[in-house]
């Protein structure tokens, strides 16, 4: 299986179909809020108008077992509770399937915390004053809001329709709802035990801008950060399904192969193709970030200030955490071909997944789990 995949990658290479992501980078808005952004295959940083580059304190920072991710000074998550918000009013819809793959996901990688055998486990090497990371999750019924309030009227320039949109909305915008939720719903916030994080799931035909036009149909696949209500910070992540839009199959999942690549093993043949697999993809990149850097203050690298998950979003060849490529980026697989699009590489609560791997500045590479 891997030896196929390999042999497809370097004819893929061969033939020049294969392009190089920019990777992601910590930004901030004129504003001076800050954002994690995963960037689009092909998208240069150069391209997120209106945001400017988080630059490494390089003389306050340190490294972890000399890895490139230093040390800010910022906490990390002791334990999480990842909420899902499909924040999708009348006339809008994401369809049931992708949201039953997304909340099994979540529930699959809670009911597993504190296994040693998947990505979540690559993050315990990393900590702040009071101690390392933990892979603790929860995860219920709770945590899934299905939002139909409806979204605001967009007047101001920076986020526009295009093709098969028909709407958007800004990041002030996201932020908004988020807290009107957490009031309406009585939701916590914080960076303490069962810290929140707010996964905002708008549907396919929604665009999501961040300042300057940087969108989800056009730059960006998600992006995590967190803002202040009233003293606490909250946790939130803006994961779009608009990054299908224009048939974008592989925009967001650079690994090499032209094919999309969705688990085909057991059960989850019924959902073989699904557009949440790639979603899920996305929503562990900033998930292993918000765990990793919630205030993104704590673990990133010097220069362009990449996290955890953007060292291992793109496959090349030869690695390169200097430009966010990895040839682990999704290594080693556990079933599947690459010519069929069934390649899986995490196995959590006995379902298969297609994730990115995560930096291992133990081990300086990008990992499936604490030890390959």
């Amino acid at each position: 299986m891997r030896s196929l995949r390999n042999v497809l990658i370097a004819a893929i290479a061969t033939m020049g179909l294969f392009t190089t992501a920019a990777g992601a980078v910590v930004m901030k808005t004129t504003r001076g809020h800050r954002v994690s952004v995963t960037l689009r295959a092909g998208v240069k940083r150069s391209h997120l108008r209106g945001l400017s580059l988080v630059r490494s304190r390089t003389s306050r920072a340190r490294a972890s077992a000399g890895g490139v991710l230093l040390y800010h000074g910022g906490p990390v998550l002791h334990s999480e509770a990842p909420y899902l918000i499909y924040w999708t009013p009348a006339g809008h819809s994401i369809p049931s399937s992708n949201q039953t793959v997304l909340n099994q996901y979540l529930s699959d990688v809670a009911i597993d915390s504190g296994g040693t055998d998947n990505v979540y486990a690559v993050l315990t090497q990393y900590s702040d004053t009071s101690g390392a990371a933990s892979y603790s999750q929860t995860f219920g019924s709770s945590q899934v809001i299905q939002d139909t309030h409806a979204y605001p009227a967009n007047n101001k320039g920076g986020c526009p329709l295009a093709t098969g949109i028909t709407a958007c909305v800004t990041d002030g915008q996201l932020q908004a709802e988020i807290t009107r939720l957490i009031g309406v719903d009585h939701l916590g916030t914080g960076v303490g035990a069962h810290a929140p994080i707010y996964f905002v799931i708008t549907p396919q035909d929604v665009n999501v801008c961040l300042s300057g036009g940087a969108c989800s149909t056009n730059n960006f696949c998600a992006y995590h950060g967190f803002f202040n209500d009233g003293s606490a910070p909250v946790l939130y992540s803006s994961v779009p399904f608009s990054v299908w839009a224009g048939g974008s199959v592989k925009g967001c999942q650079d690994d090499g192969t032209a094919v999309y690549q969705t688990p085909d093993q057991g059960s989850q043949r019924k959902f073989f193709g699904d557009h949440g697999y790639q979603i899920a993809d996305n929503l562990s990149h900033e998930l292993s970030e918000t765990i990793t850097d919630p205030l993104i203050n704590a673990w990133y690298t010097s220069g362009f200030g990449s996290e955890v998950g953007d060292l291992c979003e793109a496959f090349a060849p030869v690695s390169n955490p200097n430009k966010d490529l990895s040839a682990h980026a999704y290594f080693p697989t556990l079933a599947g071909t690459a010519a069929a699009g069934d390649l899986v590489d995490q196995f959590f609560n006995g379902h298969y997944y297609y994730n990115q791997t995560e930096w291992s500045n133990a081990a300086g590479d990008c990992m499936a789990t604490p030890t390959t």
